[in-house]
């Protein structure tokens, strides 16, 4: 009791249009590096696949940067691809991964 717990991990999204499609923009995860490797950011984007099913949205979208070859490594394992409408930038690539709703 009175003891300051501090956030392992947490998971930023927001519903919008992108290309003109409903989906869920994931704009941050964050896992605490002691904690990495556990499945938490596994279980934190199963949680926002099922938030885009329930909410019968077209898919989910995130941008990761071009050197974080872990992240890149991570979001196609979950079935991520980059976007083909998205900016020719070398530091950073939007990747998106389509939900059918259930």
């Amino acid at each position: 009791k009175g003891e300051i717990k501090t956030p392992i991990a947490f998971v930023h999204y927001r519903y919008v249009q992108e290309a003109r499609e409903p989906v869920v923009y994931v704009y941050e995860i964050q896992i605490d590096p002691a904690f990495q490797g556990r499945g938490i950011g596994r279980a934190l984007m199963t949680t926002v696949e099922e938030i885009c099913k329930e909410q019968g949205l077209d898919g989910i979208c995130l941008t990761v940067f071009t050197d974080n070859e872990a992240a890149l490594r991570f979001y196609q394992r979950l079935g991520f691809q980059q976007a083909c409408d998205a900016p020719k930038d070398q530091t950073w690539k939007i990747m998106c991964k389509t939900m059918k709703a259930s």
